[in-house]
C-alpha cells in the first residue's frame, strides 16, 4: 500500500468533523504528498470576506493561490434561493 492510500483510509476513519484539522496534520507530517491528499479529500467550503470590496466569497481549492484565495465572488441569488442553496453547502448565511 503506497503512502497516499494509507492516507486517504487514514482518513476514513478519523472523525468527520474534523477533516481540516486532519489533512493539515497529515500534510505537515508528509509535506511531499499534500496536493495529492487535498484533491482526493472534501472539505467543506468556506465563506470569507474580501476586505478591500467586503464582498463574500468562497475559499477553496478552485481559487486558491498559493497560500492565498483569488476572490471569485458566487453569483447574485435572491434571498429564498440563497438560504435553500446555503442548506447544501452553497451561499453561506443569509
Amino acid at each position: 500500500m503506497d503512502i497516499v492510500s494509507s492516507m486517504l483510509d487514514l482518513m476514513r476513519r478519523l472523525p468527520p468533523t474534523k477533516i481540516e484539522e486532519n489533512v493539515d496534520a497529515l500534510t505537515q507530517i508528509s509535506p511531499d504528498y499534500a496536493d495529492d491528499l487535498s484533491g482526493n479529500v472534501d472539505q467543506p467550503l468556506k465563506l470569507r470576506v474580501d476586505r478591500a470590496t467586503g464582498k463574500e466569497y468562497l475559499a477553496c481549492v478552485y481559487n486558491q493561490d498559493g497560500e492565498s484565495y483569488r476572490c471569485v465572488t458566487p453569483p447574485s441569488l435572491p434571498a429564498g434561493l440563497r438560504r435553500r442553496c446555503g442548506s447544501v453547502g452553497w451561499g453561506g448565511p443569509v
